[in-house]
């Protein structure tokens, strides 16, 4: 199931975990390339920056001048860091929650051991890997150098940005096609361009939603890791969920309504979900116990089904309302573009136009200059 998640992640090794055989892909590994990827793809993107600065200082002007500039290229380098971090910062935050998860196996008895000596521990994500291993306290250490880094670090440099700009931000109208006061219009314009990916989606005066996002995001995918396998993992998920869920509802940060609309379904079912796993886990203790009622097992069967269609519409109403915004801006720039066009095309004639009014003007004096004329003679 995690697999599905990979190439969001963009978790090389969990995508090629098959290929065990010809490539290591024990959970060290697997960490220590998660947690260098974002450096690589940083480097990647400040390569293509530094191209893009020499091709433009050497270019030649007449026959190959680049169509951009200095801010342009450090706008678009700035979007395209947002984005990685954007997209890959759950995927690290789970990888590192993961190192601290851990399960004691101690023959005989395995499930509820009685006494656990330190190398009766293994990670719950790959139980080849015993916790005194060297090669699980090497990445013990830098799971806490890596989660400074990634897990505090990229809300903590969100924060900064955010709040450095906040009042420039505030100028920012909600509407992008609002036109800006002219007193604030350059550096609104400015921060648009470079920190817009971080704000633009919500509503001025909850600039900082992203922030709370990030919080959630990390609280879901990796703090519920070190709660175990138990119902409490379950509990505290339900717990952040509808917090998160009557914050949403109250204030309503999105500026579109159909991204708050995605954000209620989801949100939804997610919520659905977890309340779903807290009552398996409930049944289960039930049935042990001898208690319940076994037709009860039904209902939780049509629930478990229901849940399971919640799951797909939501998957299929995201990627339909991505291809009408896809539509939509494919339109707007085909309208855009024939505007232009035609507006090429009547300048001509609007030239014409007006050296026939001149001519006619003209035409008409004529007899004007031919009766002053006749009067000096």
């Amino acid at each position: 199931m995690s697999g599905m998640y990979a190439p969001f992640n963009i978790d090389v090794f969990a995508i090629f975990g098959s290929f065990g055989c010809f490539v290591k892909t024990s959970y060290p590994a697997a960490f220590r390339m998660h947690m260098l990827m974002p450096l690589i793809l940083l480097s990647v993107v400040m390569t293509a920056w530094a191209v893009a600065k020499v091709y433009r200082a050497l270019a030649c002007d007449k026959c190959c001048k680049p169509h951009y500039d200095d801010k342009i290229l450090k706008a678009r380098v700035l979007k395209n860091v947002n984005f990685i971090l954007f997209v890959m910062y759950p995927g690290l935050g789970l990888r590192i929650f993961r190192v601290f998860a851990t399960e004691c196996f101690n023959p005989p008895d395995l499930q509820f051991p009685t006494v656990c000596a330190p190398e009766d521990y293994y990670m719950s994500s790959d139980l080849s890997v015993r916790v005194t291993d060297p090669e699980y306290m090497e990445m013990y250490t830098w799971a806490w150098f890596w989660m400074l880094v990634y897990v505090f670090g990229v809300p903590g440099i969100y924060i900064v940005v955010l709040y450095k700009f906040r009042n420039t931000i505030a100028h920012d109208p909600d509407d992008p096609n609002e036109s800006v006061h002219p007193e604030h219009h350059t550096e609104v314009m400015a921060v648009r361009t470079e920190f817009g990916s971080m704000y633009k989606d919500y509503k001025r005066k909850y600039y900082y939603f992203e922030i709370i996002e990030m919080g959630r995001k990390i609280s879901l995918v990796g703090g519920l890791v070190l709660l175990g396998r138990s119902g409490m993992q379950v509990f505290v998920g339900v717990i952040i969920c509808f917090f998160y869920v009557l914050t949403a509802a109250y204030l309503e940060p999105l500026t579109s309504k159909t991204d708050q609309m995605l954000q209620y379904a989801t949100s939804i079912q997610l919520f659905c979900t977890l309340i779903t796993g807290l009552m398996l886990n409930y049944r289960a203790f039930e049935r042990k116990e001898g208690l319940g009622d076994p037709n009860s097992d039904i209902f939780l069967e049509v629930w478990l089904m229901f849940s399971m269609f919640i799951v797909f519409g939501v998957i299929l109403l995201v990627f339909v309302t991505i291809l009408n915004v896809m539509r939509k801006k494919k339109a707007s720039k085909k309208g855009d573009k024939e505007t232009v066009e035609k507006g090429k095309t009547d300048e001509p004639s609007v030239g014409n136009e007006s050296a026939k009014d001149t001519g006619k003007e003209g035409a008409t004096k004529v007899p004007d200059s031919d009766v002053v004329k006749e009067a000096t003679i």
